[in-house]
């Protein structure tokens, strides 16, 4: 469309924009969208061509080895954690490019600005925090679960109310606090 469009072409252009319902099949919506991506920082995580997808694979099976995560939603929670650290190296390349193009006096075509790549790398730092939280709290949830479900000893022994251990008071000491030691709360069976 020209700078200073005609009204035959303006018309033409509004006629043309009514008819037009964009792409209509899942593929046709695909390609849309893989055309539009420029670095992927942001929405639904995909590998750009060029990319090593042998290499995300291997990051994403030491993450998971070392996570072990054990059920959907930790194994969920440890994708997004890989996707999460895939983005930032992307991050760290573009900021390279961008800094060597203002350096060397090239052309930035197709780079975002510095002030945007700050922008996203303070995004996906949060975007991480939140997933590290949300990965630990599955984790002390499990855990909280699987020590609910310890057996209970039909012919507990008596504890006497003179004992003053932490483990028979149902409190945790203060260097167990300060690991951040909780004992799940147990009811005394008489």
């Amino acid at each position: 469309m020209p700078r200073n469009p005609t009204p035959a072409q303006s018309e033409a252009s509004r006629r043309n924009g009514r008819r037009s319902k964009g792409a209509t099949t899942s593929e046709g919506r695909a390609r849309l969208a893989a055309v539009a991506t420029k670095h992927n920082l942001t929405g639904p995580f995909r590998l750009l061509p060029g990319e090593d997808r042998l290499a995300f694979e291997r990051l994403r099976r030491a993450w998971h080895a070392r996570l072990k995560p054990v059920d959907r939603a930790e194994r969920e929670a440890t994708d997004a954690l890989v996707a999460q650290i895939w983005r930032r190296h992307r991050l760290d390349w573009l900021e390279v490019q961008l800094l060597e193009a203002i350096l060397h006096d090239r052309p930035r075509d197709g780079l975002p600005s510095l002030e945007t790549l700050l922008r996203y790398r303070a995004r996906l730092d949060r975007e991480r925090q939140r997933i590290e939280a949300e990965l630990w709290a599955l984790r002390m949830n499990r855990e909280a679960a699987a020590a609910d479900r310890r057996p209970i000893r039909l012919d507990p022994s008596p504890v006497s109310p003179a004992d003053p251990s932490p483990a028979a008071s149902g409190e945790a000491s203060e260097e167990e606090e300060e690991r951040g030691v909780v004992l799940p709360f147990r009811p005394r069976l008489h």
